[in-house]
């Protein structure tokens, strides 16, 4: 536990870091993400103090997400030969990678939430399991576009892109989500072959 508090602290001190760097740049949008993320951290932890729910995310988990994280942000602010990494290829354009890796690491903590809550019998179904965590990360991942759809209206901004971005984006979560709900299909199925 207290190597997942010494991560979480991380991820506070990037998100500031990022801030200063955004501002130092000039690039409004990104300090608004960098705003939002902070306030959904400190969101989350009011929620939990307050309902008194244990969160076990594990190590690997939480170091994904800071990952994640850093890799955001890096795309924001680091240029390659003058274009802005987020715009880069490497076979698939960086944004895709980040979309997919973030729904995926999202889709075994929806997992990890509603598992408590689920019978047997609902596990064993790969298409009820996969239904649910699926639609929940995609409605988390729309969210995230609208709070991005926000940062391009109020800061005059088209950093995130257009509306093809957009779809590419649903893709690319949807890839993550599924990619994660077959391995936590699989993951459930060997634990309950052992028993």
């Amino acid at each position: 536990m207290k190597e997942n508090k010494i991560i979480e602290w991380f991820i506070i001190f990037y998100i500031i870091l990022f801030a200063i760097i955004s501002i130092l740049q000039k690039n409004y949008e990104f300090f608004y993400y960098c705003i939002i993320y902070l306030l959904l951290i400190i969101i989350i932890k009011i929620y939990v103090y307050k309902h008194k729910i244990e969160i076990k995310l594990s190590k690997i988990i939480l170091l994904g997400f800071a990952l994640l994280g850093i890799a955001h942000f890096l795309g924001a602010v680091i240029h390659i030969n003058g274009v802005r990494l987020y715009d880069t290829y490497f076979i698939l354009k960086y944004d895709n990678y980040i979309h997919a890796f973030g729904t995926f690491l999202l889709t075994f903590v929806i997992y990890d939430y509603f598992s408590p809550y689920l019978s047997p019998d609902f596990k064993k179904s790969m298409l009820k399991l996969g239904f649910l965590v699926v639609v929940f990360t995609l409605g988390i991942g729309s969210i995230i576009e609208i709070i991005e759809f926000f940062g391009i209206i109020f800061f005059k901004a088209s950093g995130v892109g257009d509306y093809t971005n957009n779809a590419l984006d649903q893709i690319f979560n949807i890839t993550g989500a599924l990619t994660a709900t077959i391995i936590i299909y699989w993951h459930e199925q060997k634990n309950k072959s052992k028993q």
